[in-house]
C-alpha cells in the first residue's frame, strides 16, 4: 500500500485513495504504513525530501490542489499520523498518512491523485460495504484479507474497475489482462 501510493508521487489512477480498516488493526495498519514508507523513502522528513525515488507533483495547479486537500482536511480536525510538509517551490509533498479525517473533508470527495492518504476505521463488514458503494466505482479496488469469507463478501456486494486480493496493482503491471474498469471509472475494459 505504501509503495504504490508513493510510486509516481501518488499520482497514478490506480493508487488507493484510502483505506478502511478493523478498528482493532487501525494503529497497527498505520504504523506499518510508516515503517515502510520510511524504508522505502527515508527514515527522516529530510531523506525523504531529498531521495529521488519520489517524484514531485506534475504542476503547480496540481501542487495547490493536493496540498488544498490536506490544508482542508487538517483544518477540519484531522490528524497527521505522520508526513504532512510540503515545499511550493520544489512542489513537494511528503507521503503523508491522515486519521480522524472528518466526513466534511474535501479529500474524501476528490481523486486525490498525489502522496496523501487517509485511513479510516470501520467497527463491521456493512459499514465499509456501504461506504464503498456510497461512492462511485473506484478503478482499483484492493481487498486486505486473510479471511475467504470476507474476501467473497466484498467482491460480491460491491463494484469496481479491477481487483487484487492481497496485492496492490498486479492486475495493472499485468499486459495480458484487461484495465479500464466500468462506468465512470474507466474506459470500459472489466
Amino acid at each position: 500500500i505504501a509503495w504504490i501510493k508513493c510510486m509516481n508521487g501518488g499520482q497514478t489512477c490506480i493508487a488507493p485513495d484510502y483505506v478502511l480498516v478493523h478498528e482493532s488493526a487501525h494503529d497497527q495498519l498505520v504504523e506499518k504504513l510508516k515503517i515502510w514508507t520510511e524504508k522505502f523513502y527515508g527514515a527522516t522528513p529530510e531523506a525523504r525530501r531529498q531521495t529521488p525515488d519520489l517524484s514531485r507533483m506534475v504542476h503547480d495547479r496540481h501542487f495547490q490542489a493536493v496540498k488544498g486537500l490536506l490544508d482542508d482536511a487538517v483544518g477540519r480536525g484531522a490528524t497527521v499520523a505522520f508526513g504532512g510538509r510540503t515545499d511550493a517551490a520544489e512542489r513537494y509533498i511528503e507521503p503523508t498518512v491522515l486519521t480522524r479525517v472528518p466526513e466534511e473533508a474535501a479529500i474524501w470527495e476528490h481523486e486525490i491523485f498525489g502522496p496523501l492518504l487517509p485511513v479510516r476505521a470501520y467497527n463491521n463488514m456493512e459499514e465499509v460495504i456501504d461506504y464503498i458503494n456510497a461512492g462511485p466505482k473506484p478503478l482499483a479496488f484492493y481487498i486486505f484479507s486473510k479471511r475467504e469469507r470476507h474476501i467473497r463478501q466484498f467482491v460480491a456486494e460491491t463494484r469496481g474497475g479491477g481487483v487484487c486480493i492481497n496485492e496492490c496493482a498486479l492486475h495493472f503491471f499485468n499486459p495480458e489482462l484487461p484495465f479500464g474498469g466500468q462506468n465512470a471509472s474507466g474506459i470500459g475494459k472489466y
